[in-house]
């Protein structure tokens, strides 16, 4: 399990923050509409975060503690400046 500590950034959002936000889905999936209403712990991470917690793992599916709760990560996002894909 991974474990964010308090010197990182993190933010919460909704199903439609991909519509908002400049990020791209890199891996994974994006969070539904569903799991926004039923408040499923779920988190969409960065490339970096995913690489400092789970270094040469597939994130996807794995877990992560931020402020002592659990979240599945379901998605990733492609790393900034990448046109992999």
């Amino acid at each position: 399990m991974g474990i964010v500590n308090s010197a990182r950034s993190y933010r919460g959002g909704t199903a439609n923050i991909f519509d908002i936000v400049d990020l791209q889905l890199g891996q994974g999936r994006l969070h539904t509409l569903e799991e926004d209403q039923t408040r499923r712990r779920v988190a969409f991470v960065g490339a970096t975060i995913a690489e400092e917690l789970f270094p040469g793992l597939d994130p996807i599916g794995q877990t992560m503690k931020i402020n002592n709760i659990r979240y599945e990560i379901i998605g990733m996002a492609k790393e900034k400046g990448s046109d992999n894909g």
